[in-house]
């Protein structure tokens, strides 16, 4: 039998009332704002590429910790859970209601700074998951030049090499 440390849950980390502050507007411009939405992105994220559209409502927990890079797409509804490091590379297409970063489902998972990396031109469709790292100092990969197709998830501590194609559906577990 394998004993497993159990985290007390203390709650979840609290929000940055600066990123809070920043959705708000953000979320609340149209489209005949563009101007607006890219000066409040700039100020919401750690870093920008020339060329980023991220359509609104978008989600993150600080902002800070996100960089994305140039002529990179997020549609509508993307979650971004950057309580850690995440990295965009160029030209990305982020299909809507996908979820990047978000907590590994490991039990041996304590809350350490760990990553979350996506490289250039990879295509992430409607739905798909992608975790961060369990342990410190890990990270999730996804590689350039891959297609992660609809509801597609890609666990904990995966490294997806690149020219990968996920289907529909399917699933990679951390280890």
């Amino acid at each position: 039998t394998t004993t497993v440390a159990r985290r007390s849950w203390s709650g979840p980390p609290p929000d940055s009332p600066r990123a809070q502050e920043l959705h708000e507007s953000y979320n609340a411009t149209t489209a005949a704002e563009q101007a607006e939405r890219d000066r409040l992105l700039r100020e919401l994220l750690g870093e920008v590429g020339d060329g980023v559209v991220v359509k609104p409502p978008f989600r993150c927990d600080y902002g800070q910790h996100i960089a994305i890079g140039p002529r990179t797409f997020v549609n509508y509804g993307c979650v971004m859970l950057d309580v850690v490091p995440i990295r965009i590379g160029a030209a990305c297409q982020i299909s809507s209601n996908a979820v990047i970063g978000e907590v590994p489902q490991d039990r041996h998972y304590n809350g350490g700074a760990t990553f979350c990396r996506i490289g250039n031109e990879t295509i992430i469709r409607e739905g798909v998951t992608i975790h961060r790292g369990t342990q410190p100092g890990s990270s999730t990969e996804v590689g350039s030049q891959c297609f992660l197709m609809a509801n597609s998830h890609v666990g904990h501590n995966c490294v997806v090499e690149d020219g990968v194609n996920m289907a529909n559906g399917a699933l990679l577990a951390g280890h």
